[in-house]
């Protein structure tokens, strides 16, 4: 069997990426901030368990990462193997395609 010749070939560089408009950017913070404030903490955030094992939230927020909108979960590690810090996860990303406009993500959590 013949082995397969290695072959270089010209790749041209990719386009960059556009950035999200400062004005979407604001607008999204908004309406995220809002959302944030009068659905997802009143649902969520309660308060502190008195014998609490498992790992709680403890503030809900949102950042930018380049061109993607994370929501943010804090959660606080009670209990005797605890981190030293708090725990950040995310759980839904909105991205900025090229025209689409805003696409929203979930990477599985519930």
């Amino acid at each position: 069997m013949a082995k397969r010749q290695k072959q270089w070939i010209y790749s041209p560089p990719r386009p960059p990426k556009p950035k999200v408009p400062e004005p979407v950017k604001r607008d999204v913070e908004t309406r995220a901030h809002e959302f944030i404030e009068s659905v997802l903490k009143p649902r969520h955030l309660t308060p502190a368990p008195q014998d609490a094992d498992f790992n709680y939230i403890v503030d809900i927020s949102t950042k930018w990462y380049r061109n993607y909108f994370y929501f943010c979960a804090t959660y606080c590690s009670p209990g005797p193997y605890k981190p030293r810090h708090d725990l950040l996860a995310t759980s839904v990303h909105l991205s900025w395609p090229y025209s689409i406009g805003l696409d929203l993500t979930s990477n599985g959590a519930a």
